[in-house]
């Protein structure tokens, strides 16, 4: 990660540091990023825990890659991963949908294999641009497990969980 990574959540003033240069770097980019995915990275309620729209530990419900066709013989293609989350309240599913991705490693290493907390608790992620302008989203979870997702834009949508 660029800025947020290398915090120690356990330090208010470095986590209000981080999160101030964060902000900074996003206002410097609001032009060249896409408009969906800087209103995701830039939203108030983004990292705070206590608005259920909040991704922070939230659970993965769903990862899709898809990979759509067209031309003649399917040959253009290109890469899409929607991503459904249980939202840290259980009350809302948070969709993000990755669309024209470019580079993605999805990462998760387990050391106990009789673990069941799949990727564990969505900790904090980030947005940035590549020097190639396109969105990079890392997201880090309580297990260890990291998402690096390079793409054209992302989408955020929360919806109200219907029991």
């Amino acid at each position: 990660m660029f800025v947020l990574h290398t915090i120690s959540m356990s330090n208010s003033t470095e986590v209000a540091s981080a999160f101030r240069r964060y902000a900074e770097y996003l206002d410097e980019k609001r032009d060249q990023m896409p408009r969906d995915a800087y209103e995701f990275a830039s939203a108030t309620w983004h990292y705070d825990p206590e608005d259920h729209r909040c991704p922070h530990d939230s659970w993965v419900e769903q990862l899709s890659v898809r990979e759509p066709s067209a031309g003649e013989r399917s040959e253009v293609r290109h890469i899409d991963i929607s991503v459904r989350l249980l939202g840290a309240y259980q009350d809302v599913w948070i969709d993000l949908v990755y669309t024209d991705v470019k580079d993605y490693s999805l990462q998760l290493t387990r050391a106990d294999s009789s673990s069941d907390i799949g990727h564990g608790d969505w900790l904090v992620d980030e947005l940035r641009l590549s020097e190639s302008g396109l969105v990079i989203h890392e997201v880090v979870f309580s297990t260890g497990a990291r998402w690096f997702i390079e793409c054209r834009n992302i989408c955020y949508n929360a919806a109200s969980r219907t029991p």
